[in-house]
């Protein structure tokens, strides 16, 4: 089949016909794959995912002019809003004609509310198929990133969802990095800030911080910078805090949990948040018990008021 001089719109078509005509099956247990996927398949369905048309062996990207395109990708559940039982941040990408020119490092002339309209528009969409799809965090704008960013969440029937004020982050720039601040630098990073708080500890510090006679048995800290659209509101740093248990008390080769791993990972957790509480961050786990069978770390969402 030649797709060459072949309308959009049947090309779009055939697409469909030839993706999955049944939404798969979300699963809790592995949200992070099941989620996207879900909500990536109502996505194409609208016409506004990353479509793909399969055509003489070769893939070939279907792009529909008007209102861009978008991709869902997988939170932590500790991002999650609390009524969420599903949970994805959607980027959504303009169309090319309001799609920055990096070389001259300029924005076409009126792209703000086309930005505005088309990402009204791509909520309205989202928001048909049952979900709840919200912009978080300070605004993003044409001036500030190539893409904008949606929280799209679906929480059990006979709830309301709990939206962020319009006006939460009224005035508030963007976190770097983007277009007009490159960099952090000369404040501290979110990273920094954390990993500050945790070289008080021995036993969560940096190796370069690190006494000789330091314990084994206590895990690896990394600390990771997190999109502001999960920011709590009022924030004014916030990071994404990875926790691995010690090796000795990692799963086996068989999947057998060694004795005084659930304590470990009990004893361990208790102690970052009671170290990071003292340094004036706040923090917050899923609400779903951390199960050492199946998981291999502990996701946090750490963050520290304005002052």
């Amino acid at each position: 089949m030649s797709i060459a001089n072949t309308p959009i719109e049947q090309l779009l078509e055939r697409a469909l016909l030839q993706a999955a005509s049944v939404p798969p099956a979300y699963d809790p247990a592995n949200s992070a794959r099941s989620g996207p996927d879900l909500v990536n398949w109502h996505l194409r369905r609208l016409g506004i995912g990353d479509i793909w048309l399969m055509a003489n062996g070769l893939g070939h990207s279907i792009r529909v002019d008007g209102l861009g395109w978008c991709r869902a990708e997988a939170l932590e559940d500790a991002f999650w809003p609390d009524q969420a039982d599903l949970c994805v941040a959607v980027t959504w990408f303009p169309d090319r004609r309001f799609q920055r020119r990096y070389l001259a490092g300029t924005v076409p002339q009126d792209t703000e509310d086309p930005w505005r309209e088309r990402t009204d528009a791509v909520i309205t969409a989202i928001e048909s198929t049952g979900f709840v799809a919200e912009e978080r965090g300070p605004r993003r704008t044409p001036h500030h990133h190539s893409s904008n960013k949606l929280l799209v969440y679906r929480i059990p029937n006979g709830l309301s969802p709990q939206r962020q004020p319009p006006d939460a982050w009224a005035g508030i720039e963007p976190c770097p990095p983007n277009f007009r601040r490159k960099a952090w630098y000369p404040d501290k990073s979110p990273q920094d800030a954390v990993q500050e708080a945790l070289d008080g500890v021995q036993e969560f510090a940096r190796p370069r911080y690190r006494a000789p006679h330091v314990p084994a048995g206590t895990g690896v800290c990394l600390v990771r910078d997190v999109t502001q659209l999960v920011w709590p509101v009022g924030a004014e740093l916030c990071a994404h805090l990875i926790w691995r248990p010690a090796p000795e008390f990692g799963r086996t080769a068989d999947g057998a949990l060694p004795s005084g791993a659930a304590e470990h990972w009990t004893a361990r957790l208790a102690q970052i948040t009671d170290t990071l509480s003292t340094a004036g961050w706040q923090v917050r786990q899923r609400t779903r018990p951390w199960a050492p069978h199946r998981d291999d770390c502990a996701d946090l969402l750490v963050w520290r008021p304005a002052r």
